[in-house]
């Protein structure tokens, strides 16, 4: 509606009461009584969606294999992205001095100072 609308809005903006009747239009498709959105929906947007129902249908399939092929490319971005990055942490990371990870000599290396 927002694209109708401003292209209305360019051209017919200058009719006196344009904008009163835009809103006794949004009422009458808002209010109950008036069941003016299920009329409109019925009589024109119902015969045109069965009538392009296989064109729909096919736009609607293309899109979610192409979501999923962007999906699944980005994740397989973001997973090599993510290996890189831990790679390069490991390379990078520093290697003990004469010792295990907590601290403490090795057992080769405790035999030989105390002998």
């Amino acid at each position: 509606m927002n694209l109708f609308e401003s292209v209305a809005d360019t051209f017919i903006f200058w009719i006196p009461m344009y904008s009163e009747a835009k809103v006794a239009f949004v009422v009458y498709l808002w209010h109950p009584r008036t069941e003016g959105a299920s009329y409109m929906y019925n009589s024109f947007l119902l015969p045109f969606l069965k009538q392009h129902e296989h064109e729909v249908d096919r736009c609607i399939n293309e899109t979610k294999t192409r979501c999923a092929d962007l999906v699944a490319s980005y994740w397989t971005r973001a997973m090599q992205y993510a290996q890189q990055g831990f790679m390069h942490a490991l390379q990078n990371m520093p290697q003990p001095q004469g010792g295990n990870a907590r601290g403490q000599p090795l057992a080769n290396e405790m035999h030989e100072h105390a002998g």
